[in-house]
């Protein structure tokens, strides 16, 4: 797994990801978790197969889990391909907060968005504290 930092590119969609999600919302960024999950369920209900508002929603969940943990927005790439996903400094495990929001408006699926983001950030300090993620230079 190849963890790099976002290209001035990547970040500037980054952003515009965040700014659309806003924009829905007619709201401000950041977001909080509940408007997070009041755009989900509108994407989920109505624009599933937008992809563009997909992304948005899962940058905007993304930056929900960021804010709390100070992890960094990477760009990871595997044999699965390349995302930009959340990783703690100096460690080689991330998250994928775009494809996390992706499967489940696939799926149909309900979701609490603040519980996902808890349980996601206890799976990944869980990891590390079990020695199960690597460390990388940041």
């Amino acid at each position: 797994m190849d963890i790099r930092p976002l290209s001035d590119d990547e970040e500037v969609y980054r952003q515009d990801a965040l700014a659309l999600a806003a924009h829905y919302l007619d709201s401000a960024t950041p977001l909080p978790i509940e408007k997070v999950q009041e755009l989900y369920q509108v994407v989920a209900e109505n624009f599933r197969h937008y992809d563009k508002a997909q992304i948005a929603v899962g940058i905007a969940f993304g930056e929900t889990i960021a804010e709390k943990t100070g992890w960094q927005w990477v760009r990871i790439t595997d044999e699965y391909g390349a995302e930009t996903s959340l990783s703690p400094p100096g460690y080689t495990i991330a998250c994928h907060p775009i494809s996390m929001i992706q499967k489940r408006i696939a799926d149909n699926e309900q979701v609490d968005l603040a519980e996902l983001r808890d349980e996601t950030i206890n799976v990944i300090e869980r990891r590390i504290e079990e020695g199960m993620a690597g460390t990388r230079k940041t």
